[in-house]
């Protein structure tokens, strides 16, 4: 895929970013600002939308033992290193609607714009792993996150 019809791709997924951005708005204000606590309800509900806007793209959606979410387009042969994005849902009290947010909507928009806009080069090589962390500090720690998808 050329860098144009990249670019007209990931385009044509801003309404799922603004959607996206406008439900974490609406389901996390505190009244003053954005709360996502670690652990807490606003970050549980932050991970359940990106799930379930993950399953409706057709990825596959796992979760592991610290409760750090893995959303992966299967590339036709697992054996070959995958492309990780990764960021984190939880921000500091009546922070901004983008802290950590942003990196996880940024990767779910660049996979549906390579499910949608036939950029097929991803899925024939190597799978596209988008790693939502469930603490900011979390994707820090290597121990078996990477380890948690082939």
């Amino acid at each position: 895929m050329d860098d144009r019809r990249l670019s007209a791709a990931v385009m044509a997924r801003q309404p799922l970013a603004a959607g996206l951005f406008d439900t974490l708005e609406r389901n996390t204000h505190d009244g003053v600002g954005i709360t996502r606590a670690s652990y807490g309800e606003g970050e549980q509900f932050a991970h359940d939308l990106m799930r379930r806007t993950a399953r409706e793209l057709g990825l596959e959606v796992s979760t592991d033992p610290a409760g750090n979410s893995y959303l992966v387009l299967p590339g036709a042969d697992r054996s070959v290193p995958r492309t990780i994005v990764g960021s984190h849902l939880d921000s500091v009290a009546q922070g901004g609607n983008f802290d950590g947010a942003a990196g996880v909507v940024a990767g779910l928009v660049a996979v549906a714009a390579l499910i949608h806009g036939s950029a097929l080069l991803v899925r024939e090589t190597r799978s596209a792993v988008l790693i939502i962390s469930e603490r900011a500090e979390g994707i820090r720690k290597r121990l078996a996150t990477l380890d948690h998808v082939d």
